[in-house]
């Protein structure tokens, strides 16, 4: 994960001078939670570990203290200003070949038109809101560079992943 910034924090550390590319700031709240003294800090998944918490994978706390374990706690931040996050227990990411393993029983939803997305996806963030995409010609042949790699692109938008039989149900008015 990937140290992010507290709301009002108060005070910001950094790692050790060889280190701090590598680890980078530390920004921290001094509070108190029920008459305990606690350093807060925000940290952000990275887009694998994001899929890897959506397929249902825990989060670990891993604290140095060499005598005892000291009090922690473990909490949600706030939700981003965004009004469109997704809705609890929606998946958010997904990537070819997974996670999540059902990757290939998933279909990326354009929320401008509400119809599916059109290209071939590759992988998808609806929280981030971006999918990116295989690039392809006019004829709908895939389009590779000069090394033989696909040659992809990033698209902005609103999206949302559904499983194809949930599809179905939206489209038909089924339950």
């Amino acid at each position: 994960m990937i140290p992010g910034k507290i709301e009002n924090h108060t005070a910001v550390f950094t790692a050790p001078t060889d280190n701090e590319a590598k680890i980078g700031k530390l920004h921290v709240r001094s509070e108190t939670q029920n008459g305990i003294h606690f350093m807060s800090s925000a940290w952000i998944p990275t887009p694998a570990e994001l899929a890897s918490i959506n397929a249902g994978a825990p989060i670990i706390l891993s604290v140095s203290c060499p005598d005892a374990h000291p009090a922690v706690a473990l909490s949600a931040g706030n939700i981003p200003s965004d009004n469109d996050v997704p809705m609890k227990g929606e998946l958010c990411y997904a990537c070819v070949g997974g996670p999540p393993s059902n990757w290939n029983d998933l279909i990326v939803i354009d929320m401008r038109t509400g119809d599916p997305f059109v290209g071939e996806a590759l992988e998808v963030n609806t929280r981030e809101g971006w999918v990116v995409a295989q690039l392809v010609d006019a004829d709908g042949n895939r389009r590779m560079d000069k090394t033989g790699a696909p040659m992809k692109t990033k698209i902005n938008g609103k999206f949302r992943l559904i499983c194809r039989s949930d599809h179905g149900k939206q489209k038909t008015g089924g339950q």
